[in-house]
């Protein structure tokens, strides 16, 4: 609501109404990642937790593949920077 506010205030074009449930479904995607995230934080230990955040970039390519699939580019340099970054969190964490 405030990113709406600001929006108008600024003179920003309208958001479409295509992607009100897109933005809702975000909302709504980050509004249960936040408490089950401290859930998980209470109920073992923050290294696995940590190993199971590290994956996010590999999951956020997956979904971008399927449902962003021509606007989306997923290319091999891309998939490696995933990986390595997945990588080196868990060679630190573990």
């Amino acid at each position: 609501m405030i990113a709406f506010g600001e929006a108008v205030r600024s003179g920003l074009p309208p958001i479409p109404r295509r992607a009100w449930p897109w933005l809702l479904a975000a909302s709504l995607f980050q509004a249960t990642a936040v408490p089950a995230y401290n859930y998980a934080l209470k109920h073992t230990l923050a290294v696995n937790v940590t190993a199971i955040v590290s994956a996010q970039p590999l999951i956020a390519i997956v979904i971008g593949w399927l449902f962003l699939r021509e606007a989306e580019n997923i290319t091999a340099r891309l998939c490696a920077g995933a990986l390595l970054t997945v990588a080196g969190t868990l060679i630190v964490v573990l």
